[in-house]
């Protein structure tokens, strides 16, 4: 039908019709229901619920038809059992395609919704014709040799509603009521889009004002940091942190000076340890001197040096070496390793003091916890800039003027007018 409207109109110019955006999909629907489909529709089913009628009152017939004795008087009754029997079988078929014709009543067909219905009804109609067809064909062809006039009066019906289908498919196409729900799904689509648009734009000002109010608040979270930091109990923290920094570099320097100084006697107490009473307390020694050394309170390694020294004769070293040994047992024999001793627990327990100090220091927990607020912040702000961005892509991707343009072409298409759209 379209197409014929298209070629009314080929050599004029389109329409000039003005409608409010806001008035479209009612201006439409009203274009819609103007078409000459309405009329059409009323008096196809009219006919349809006609012939079903008819049809009806056809099959009653002809499964009583009695059988004409003077045209078959020769017929013998195998022969008329069998016809009977197609008869039957053909008055089931048409009475059963009959009652499955639902007829659509309405007092106007004027949406896109009522076509679609009426097209669809169509369909079945047509598929049903096809398929009573196949059944049917023996049972038609044998039920004329004996009942050929109720069978024809049958046959006339079913072909009657079939060029009533087909004039339907000529007359509405399944493709012109695909443009005409595409039209609509557009003019839904300007509206659904706009509605869109306004609700990403009222979320973006809604997000980037939540958005200011969480940077200002991290820009108070960094100044009380700054605060906590500049504070003289900061001061404090910072000076003892370096005195921690102070404390460990001298508890190293004294663990390497034991270190060193038992890794020179590491040869001779292996080879000692063999023989001597105190063979555990060497072992532990060569195993971690520093350790061993901290542990030995009573400092009972220079007892097992003082046996090494006695000894050292009887392990084998060259004389060079051995005058080395010795020269080392006898530093021990002073005051170095009582000093070496002491001096690394006392700094150990300064380091020990400090430390509780800092962890006693309530700025240094204000500062962590300001500190882990101010990441928190960071992140927060990150997602919600994050989310920002993809609702600015969503409003930017929304083309209200490409949809407009769309639905115009596609009006001027079918309708042959050109639409202007204005402001309400």
């Amino acid at each position: 039908m379209f197409d014929f409207i298209k070629k009314i109109f080929s050599s004029k110019e389109p329409e000039q019709v003005e409608v409010a955006l806001e008035e479209l999909e009612s201006w439409f629907n009203k274009k819609v229901s103007k078409l000459s489909y309405n009329i059409f529709l009323k008096n196809y089913f009219q006919e349809i619920k006609k012939l079903k009628k008819e049809l009806k009152e056809k099959t009653e017939k002809l499964s009583i038809a009695e059988i004409n004795e003077k045209e078959h008087k020769g017929v013998d009754d195998r022969v008329r059992n069998v016809v009977k029997g197609h008869r039957d079988n053909y008055v089931r078929e048409a009475e059963r395609f009959g009652e499955n014709i639902n007829v659509i009543e309405k007092e106007n067909f004027s949406t896109i919704e009522d076509y679609k219905q009426a097209l669809e009804f169509n369909k079945r109609i047509d598929k049903k014709i096809e398929e009573l067809a196949k059944r049917t064909a023996k049972s038609y062809q044998a039920s004329q040799h004996l009942f050929f006039e109720p069978v024809e009066a049958v046959f006339k019906i079913i072909g009657q509603t079939n060029l009533l289908v087909k004039k339907f498919t000529r007359k509405i196409s399944e493709k012109e009521l695909t443009e005409l729900e595409e039209i609509k799904q557009k003019i839904k689509s300007i509206f659904s889009e706009k509605e869109k648009g306004k609700d990403f734009e009222k979320k973006s000002k809604e997000k980037a004002e939540f958005l200011e109010g969480k940077r200002k608040e991290l820009e108070e979270k960094e100044k009380e940091l700054n605060a906590l930091k500049e504070s003289p109990e900061h001061e404090q923290l910072l000076k003892q942190k370096q005195e921690i920094e102070k404390l460990e570099t001298e508890i190293k320097k004294n663990e390497n000076e034991i270190f060193t100084f038992f890794s020179k006697l590491n040869k001779p107490l292996r080879k000692y340890e063999r023989v001597a009473l105190d063979s555990k307390l060497i072992a532990l020694y060569l195993e971690n001197a520093t350790k061993s050394f901290f542990n030995d309170e009573e400092l009972k390694i220079k007892e097992v040096l003082q046996g090494l020294k006695r000894s050292i004769d009887s392990l084998n070293f060259e004389e060079k070496q051995k005058n080395n040994f010795i020269e080392l047992i006898d530093k021990s024999e002073t005051s170095f390793l009582n000093e070496l001793l002491s001096s690394g627990k006392k700094l150990k327990e300064d380091k020990e003091i400090v430390v509780k100090e800092i962890n006693q220091s309530e700025v240094s927990k204000k500062i962590e916890e300001k500190e882990k607020e101010i990441d928190n912040s960071k992140e927060r702000i990150e997602r919600i800039e994050k989310e920002l961005e993809e609702l600015k892509s969503k409003l930017e991707k929304i083309d209200l003027e490409k949809v407009k343009q769309e639905v115009k072409e596609k009006l001027q298409n079918l309708f042959f007018v050109e639409i202007t759209f204005s402001s309400s």
